[in-house]
């Protein structure tokens, strides 16, 4: 069996794309997806800061660098897209921040979030949220 048969999420995106999206795995994989999954159940235009991404304690405190250079690949790859806007981080949410500056970003492409999941071996894709049902 072929694994790397072209799916039909993946039908229009070319070789070096696709290549792009698989990523090894280990503690950056299991960011990426975390952080692929709050995008999308934000949905499209809808935006989020990193601190807001449940990530455990634990590692945000031994990788920190890792955190940051997953969103930088996932927006390398066309996955999210940093809006500019920037605030301190709360401490709050993630008590190893220490009031750093955060970035904030919305989801760019969904077709290119579910492949990254799908080649990934996730399986459990968010569903799209519909906007119209927002209150």
């Amino acid at each position: 069996m072929n694994t790397n048969a072209i799916s039909p999420v993946d039908a229009h995106l070319d070789q070096v794309t696709v290549k792009l999206l698989t990523w090894k795995p280990g503690l950056m994989l299991s960011v990426a997806i975390a952080m692929t999954h709050h995008a999308m159940n934000r949905g499209s235009g809808q935006s989020f800061y990193p601190d807001e991404v449940a990530i455990s304690e634990e590692i945000i405190q031994q990788s920190p660098n890792c955190i940051g250079l997953c969103y930088r690949n996932l927006a390398m790859a066309g996955i999210i897209n940093a809006t500019g806007h920037f605030r301190r981080s709360s401490m709050a949410l993630h008590k190893a921040s220490r009031g750093r500056k955060v970035f904030e970003y919305v989801l760019a492409s969904r077709a290119r979030a579910e492949t990254f999941l799908k080649r990934n071996g996730d399986r459990a894709i968010p569903a799209n949220p519909q906007k119209e049902l927002a209150l």
